[in-house]
């Protein structure tokens, strides 16, 4: 009997841990990960950092620790930032996650608020619509100038869950193009237009999947 109460306990102690550790990002924590974690910072100038990094949500720029402040990274300066396995590139100034790739091209994601969810009524957050938006705004920009960590940490749970969105672009070469059936005809050149409709029609790309994306960089090449 003991044993069975100390696995159900075992088995409770577990799903906590792993309830915090997937805690989606809210708005006094609007970043990608739960953690500030190694992160190595490749330098357009070349050479690279290595820093304890986390990506800010609300404008996709790195934020770093720095003793017991919280500090921005120049979005200028930066190439591309390494956590673990994943790899988040500057396309357009923003730090975008690397999804899928081949020679020539990749996709990329851009992981950013839903502000047009967060600003509708707010039912689901127990609040009204202009309250709801006002207070995510001001807690979301107010991040941005807490610079001691710690006070980040404490405050990390009392915000509200953050909507998202997920948004997709086609890097090839030095040409950034969004991933969305209705623009992408709109940034090829002419004589490309046909083709690229033929090839979406005869592979039924499916816009929000990046392994059907790639396939659209040897058109654009």
């Amino acid at each position: 009997m003991a044993k069975r109460r100390f696995l159900f306990l075992f088995i409770c102690f577990l799903a906590t841990i792993g309830a915090v550790q997937a805690q989606e990002p809210t708005t006094t924590w609007p970043y990608i990960f739960n953690d500030f974690q190694s992160a190595t910072i490749y330098l357009k100038a070349g050479g690279k950092i290595e820093y304890t990094a986390n990506i800010h949500l609300g404008n996709s720029t790195l934020h770093y620790i720095d003793g017991n402040d919280v500090k921005e990274s120049k979005s200028k300066d930066i190439l591309l930032v390494v956590f673990g396995e994943q790899r988040f590139m500057n396309v357009n100034g923003k730090l975008m996650e690397v999804v899928a790739e081949q020679e020539g091209g990749f996709i990329a994601r851009l992981k950013d608020i839903d502000f047009t969810r967060l600003n509708e009524t707010g039912g689901a957050y127990g609040a009204s619509s202009n309250t709801l938006s006002t207070k995510a705004l001001t807690s979301i920009e107010g991040i941005g100038s807490v610079t001691n960590h710690a006070m980040q940490v404490a405050n990390k749970e009392s915000g509200k869950e953050l909507p998202l969105r997920n948004e997709y672009f086609i890097v090839v070469g030095g040409s950034v193009y969004p991933a969305e059936k209705a623009l992408l005809p709109d940034f090829v050149p002419v004589d490309k237009k046909q083709s690229l409709k033929d090839f979406v029609k005869k592979n039924k790309i499916r816009w929000s999947k990046p392994e059907d994306l790639i396939k659209l960089v040897d058109i654009l090449k």
